[in-house]
């Protein structure tokens, strides 16, 4: 046995060896408001409708949506930003767009962008202008993401919409070290808003009884439904406000960082 293999395979055999998470690519995309809105999807196999939850998320300095893509991700190439759609036709494409089970045209999508009869969540769109999340492919598939705050930033997270039967969903929602689902923070949505300071990147995570959850990163060891993400997320006024139209797709320039990680 090569002498160089002999720690790592102790390390193994003692559960010492900590694993790396698997490499991953990301798009950072920033908002001049530096606002975010983010919708829940509380059930595996439900109406996927992300309308659970419907709440913004800002800081009050500069916070980056990390959106993730590569081999084990949603996405195995790189997202998109895509124009408002406000002409519901629940289809499917984007992810978030199906016809909810809980009151006709009050998915994420109709309560983001739609006004009057097409949005019985509130009849008045949370944010029209907002650009959407999703995988650049024809289907418009959900996309991993994370959060990158400035150190000692406050985060104040807003409750829009809480459309479900699932009473207790407003207590399950946690903000949690990346990649993580140890150390993690309840969000109390007691009185409709919640503020922090913190203390590095985080994931949101939705914990749903019985030991199952759904983290805005899949990736994440024992998520509970690797197949779709159970959030989504669109930018309020994302910068700088340059982009080229592509196919629907808003394709920013400037906006975007790539790196790997």
């Amino acid at each position: 046995m090569s002498p160089s293999l002999r720690p790592i395979l102790f390390a193994i055999a003692t559960g010492t060896l900590a694993l790396s998470p698997m490499r991953a690519s990301t798009i950072g995309i920033t908002s001049t408001s530096n606002t975010f809105y983010v919708g829940v999807e509380d059930a595996n196999n439900g109406d996927y409708d992300y309308n659970d939850l419907i709440f913004s998320l800002s800081s009050n300095t500069t916070l980056t949506l990390e959106a993730q893509y590569g081999g084990g991700f949603q996405q195995s190439s790189i997202p998109s930003l895509y124009a408002p759609l406000t002409t519901a036709s629940n289809n499917g494409t984007p992810f978030w767009n199906h016809t909810s089970y809980d009151a006709a045209f009050s998915n994420y999508g109709e309560c983001m962008y739609d006004n009057g009869a097409h949005n019985t969540c509130t009849g008045t769109a949370f944010e029209p202008t907002a650009s959407y999340l999703a995988g650049s492919g024809p289907s418009q598939g959900s996309v991993d993401f994370y959060f990158s705050p400035t150190n000692n930033a406050t985060i104040t997270i807003d409750l829009l919409a809480n459309i479900t039967a699932n009473g207790n969903v407003r207590t399950n929602l946690y903000y949690c070290p990346e990649g993580s689902v140890a150390g993690c923070t309840q969000i109390d949505f007691g009185s409709t808003s919640f503020s922090f300071v913190s203390s590095g990147n985080f994931d949101l995570v939705l914990r749903n009884g019985g030991g199952s959850f759904y983290d805005s990163n899949t990736s994440v060891l024992n998520d509970s439904d690797h197949g779709v993400s159970h959030f989504a997320v669109a930018v309020g006024t994302p910068e700088p406000a340059s982009f080229t139209l592509a196919g629907g797709a808003l394709v920013a320039l400037g906006i975007l960082r790539r790196r790997n990680r």
